[in-house]
């Protein structure tokens, strides 16, 4: 009885183990006109591809840490970043979509739109949970 639990105690703290600061996606990001940067997500990925603890930064051209933020996302698979542009107008500055499919194909997928428009104070400006409709935070 107690080998088997210590077999097992060992093969649940292998899992955590095995779960490391794992960079799921990378890209650049338009805060303003003159200034371009790279945001990242990194997250603990597990050996069966799910990914939690996620934490976006946001570095300089030198690599240098300017904020980080960690999205109201918990976790998911195939984690994404893509710059978007929620409102037309003359501003250069993207926001940045945060997405995280939930399981299988009948699962939906988490999405977030982030604004690095404060540094200071990054906020969450839309939260969807479904499908990943283009429409689904206009008019926010």
């Amino acid at each position: 009885m107690v080998q088997g639990l210590a077999c097992s105690s060992v093969l649940f703290c292998s899992t955590i183990a095995a779960a490391a600061d794992t960079l799921l996606a990378q890209v650049p990001l338009q805060l303003t006109a003159e200034q371009t940067v790279t945001a990242e997500l990194w997250g603990d990925r597990l050996p069966n591809g799910y990914a939690n603890d996620l934490l976006i930064m946001i570095k300089d051209k030198d690599k240098k840490l300017l904020t980080a933020h960690a999205p109201s996302i918990k976790g998911g698979y195939n984690c994404q970043l893509q710059p978007i542009k929620l409102w037309a107008g003359k501003s250069a500055r993207q926001q940045l979509l945060v997405s995280a499919a939930q399981g299988d194909w009948h699962a939906p997928s988490e999405y977030r739109v982030l604004s690095f428009a404060n540094k200071k104070n990054v906020r969450e400006v839309c939260r969807k949970h479904g499908t990943g409709d283009a429409s689904f935070c206009q008019g926010r």
